[in-house]
């Protein structure tokens, strides 16, 4: 079954004693891809089961013929990339299939391992793109690549002509006639916008020439303009599905931007309202300090967990300084980081800029106080 992505449910997933199998694949190719994939994920699945005590084996096999079934028989010839968290010793089976590109993995632990898809989230945001034109205007409203609503509005404007009436007197009142047609367009295509936000929308990105986009976002209320990541104009012979491509281009570069921008803002508020590096951002994240997280795509460090209180810990002894029980050792922490701070609410950023880990290593936090 397919589901729409909600990471603060997946956050909250944690199997008691049977491996949960996070698979993540990305097409190379479109339309030649089960092959690729059934390789993947045999070669994968044989040197994990090497790892699996024999009682944990028949499900973990079972779970793995379970998504080689679903490959083959339930998805059709064109793919973008695939998600599956599943365990069926725990009744958990959760299918997704996701527009954006995601890193081909194959994970075995006792939660899913969400920072690849937190990671590939948070550059593929929610946004609004209108599309100007004089008398006819689009506006989308896509989540991860997927168009989620469509609105367009088309307006009779009076056609410019280069002379009207007797001895071309007339002419001025038919410009400013036609001028007044095209305002109340692009008023009431900004009024659409404004009824169109929601919590989860962060950007506007506008394509239109230059005289259009900046009369649009005059009847932008200020919070919308603040919210304004990237303008762009197109060719006349662009449908809208091309201006949409270019717009998911657009934002990946508004992304990066931002990242430099959050570099510069880490720098400037000094380490007494940042924690820097994984012990400290450990050590912030359990005391409820944490306003935003921030890391690098790249970060990957082990550490360990109690599976007792959910206690971290980057090294040092074994045993949990909470309630004094052994903890168990975990490939990557940052992921058991990442899950904590969507279960709890806290903003995440993934950013890419070598500059944050010149500066910063792989994760930094700002806090609240």
């Amino acid at each position: 079954m397919e589901y729409r992505l909600n990471l603060k449910e997946l956050s909250k997933i944690r199997t008691e004693k049977y491996p949960l199998i996070t698979f993540y694949f990305t097409a190379s190719s479109p339309f030649e891809w089960k092959e690729e994939a059934n390789i993947f994920l045999k070669s994968m699945a044989s040197k994990q089961e090497e790892r699996l005590s024999k009682e944990l084996l028949d499900g973990f096999r079972s779970d793995v013929e379970k998504i080689k079934d679903y490959i083959n028989y339930k998805l059709g010839k064109s793919v973008r990339s695939l998600v599956f968290f599943t365990c069926e010793n725990e009744n958990l089976f959760k299918f997704y299939k996701a527009p954006f590109p995601i890193t081909t993995l194959f994970f075995v632990g006792n939660t899913p391992y969400l920072k690849p898809l937190a990671g590939a989230l948070d550059n593929y945001g929610k946004y609004i793109l209108a599309i100007l034109h004089i008398d006819y205007s689009s506006i989308y409203i896509i989540d991860r690549t997927d168009i989620v609503e469509w609105i367009s509005k088309e307006d009779k404007i009076p056609v410019k002509t280069r002379k009207a009436g007797w001895k071309n007197l007339a002419k001025p009142r038919v410009e400013r006639r036609r001028g007044e047609y095209i305002k109340k367009h692009y008023k009431d295509i900004a009024n659409i916008v404004r009824n169109s936000m929601d919590k989860d929308i962060s950007r506007i990105i506008i394509a239109g020439t230059k005289k259009n986009v900046n009369m649009f976002i005059n009847y932008l209320p200020k919070h919308l303009k603040d919210i304004v990541s990237a303008t762009f104009q197109f060719d006349t012979h662009y449908n809208d599905f091309k201006i949409i491509e270019k717009s998911i281009e657009v934002q990946l570069e508004s992304e990066r931007r931002d990242d430099k921008r959050l570099i510069e803002q880490l720098k400037q508020l000094g380490r007494e309202k940042i924690a820097v590096g994984l012990y400290q951002v450990l050590l912030t994240l359990q005391r409820g300090q944490i306003d935003k997280l921030i890391i690098h795509h790249k970060f990957q460090e082990s550490g360990w967990l109690c599976n007792n209180c959910g206690y971290l810990a980057s090294g040092g002894s074994k045993i949990c300084p909470m309630c004094k029980v052994e903890m168990s050792r975990v490939k990557d922490i940052v992921d058991e980081v990442v899950n904590k701070a969507i279960e709890f609410d806290i903003d995440v950023d993934f950013v890419s800029e070598n500059g944050f880990i010149d500066n910063f290593g792989g994760m930094a936090a700002i806090l609240r106080y």
